[in-house]
Parts: structure tokens; sequence; C-alpha cells
């Protein structure tokens, strides 16, 4: 419950905070500025999660998840202070499908249905930012890897 509060609730309450100061013009935040804040917002709730509500003995997966999730969150916050954007979306999606390749390797049980899932809601997510204009290739395979990346990373610690 806590975990959910932390990164849902309030990011949302957060989001409406930097409308009303005029820091956020619409939730897609597409102009490469507007995006420091909810980064920098979403490391500081990260890190509450990991040195508040998980430990790495109880809940190792989810704890080190969460690290690769803020290593992702910095790398992207880090571009974005170079005036690079990145596909948050891919982020998070990929991100998320290495966790769960990751979790059928070490529980030894068969996810490919929902594998097969993520990589196709991954190549959907791309094909639709690429169709709204919303991302160049560039910064679809950046986000593609910068939430990849961490979360191979993280598998050595837990696996």
């Amino acid at each position: 419950m806590a975990i959910a509060i932390i990164t849902l609730f309030i990011p949302i309450v957060f989001y409406f905070l930097l409308k009303n100061l005029g820091k956020a013009s619409s939730l897609f935040l597409s102009d490469v500025n507007e995006r420091k804040w909810p980064l920098f917002f979403f490391i500081l709730l990260n890190l509450m999660i990991l040195l508040q509500v998980l430990n790495s003995y109880n809940y190792p997966a989810l704890y080190f998840y969460f690290i690769g999730i803020l290593l992702s969150t910095m790398t992207c916050f880090i571009m974005t202070i170079f005036g690079i954007k990145v596909s948050l979306h891919l982020v998070g999606l990929s991100g998320l499908t290495m966790f769960i390749v990751a979790l059928g390797v070490h529980f030894h049980i068969n996810l490919i249905y929902t594998i097969a899932f993520l990589f196709t809601a991954l190549g959907l997510t791309a094909s639709s930012r690429l169709l709204y204009r919303a991302h160049t290739v560039v910064e679809l395979i950046l986000g593609f890897f910068i939430g990849f990346i961490p979360q191979l990373i993280m598998v050595n610690y837990w696996l």
C-alpha cells in the first residue's frame, strides 16, 4: 500500500501542483525543460521507497527493481539537464519487461505470454510515439536502453 501511495497518488498531486504553478503545460511534458522537476521529484520518491519501505533481505527482487528504476530515472534526469529528450514510456516498459524476464528465470516459471504481451506493448508504444511525432527514433532507442540496461545490471545482484 505504501508503494502504491508513493508511486501513484503523490506524483498525481505533484503534477497538479506543477500545472497550477505553470511549470507543466500538459500531462505529456513535451518540452525537455518541463521534465526536470517531475524526474527530480520521482528520484526523491524512489529513494524514499528504497530507504523506508523496502529492504534487500525481505524483498530482494523488488528492492533491486526499484534500484534499477532509480538508475533509469537519474539517467533521464541527467539527459534532460543536457537538453536530450528520452521516451519515458519506453524507459518504463523496457525496464518492466527485463524485470519480468528475470522473474521468470529466477522462479523457473513460464511467463512467455506476459513477455510476449510486453514486447508487443513496447512495439505499439514506440510506433504510437512515432506516429504522433512525440519522439524521434533516437529518443525511442535511448529510452529502451535506459530502461533495459539498469534492470539487466541489477539482475546480477538478486538472481
